[in-house]
């Protein structure tokens, strides 16, 4: 995944794209697999960032940087980030751009 993700910083920089990774736990809920039925046993899921100490701000946190996954039933497939390689779930119908593997 490592490899993945310099590849997508590489070629999306400096942009954010979203990218599909194959992964997806439409079969039950929690249970993340990838599209050959292999589970997944690396996970990178985005977290929102920690409060600072101090005084709390009074805004609430950003709705764009939840901890993921989030989606619960609605949300089934996973994106990779290609600015920092954290994945996100988002709905499958969802129109991203995707990566392939070809066997040598």
């Amino acid at each position: 995944m490592e490899t993945l993700t310099r590849y997508l910083r590489a070629a999306l920089a400096p942009y954010n794209w979203p990218v599909w990774l194959g992964v997806h736990d439409r079969r039950a809920e929690g249970l993340y697999l990838f599209e050959n039925g292999q589970r997944v046993s690396f996970f990178a899921w985005h977290r929102a960032p920690s409060p600072e100490p101090g005084p709390r701000p009074s805004a609430a946190p950003h709705p764009l940087s939840p901890n993921q996954p989030n989606g619960g039933v609605l949300e089934n497939c996973v994106a990779q980030a290609s600015d920092d390689g954290s994945w996100w779930d988002h709905d499958c119908d969802r129109r991203l751009y995707y990566v392939c593997e070809f066997p040598y």
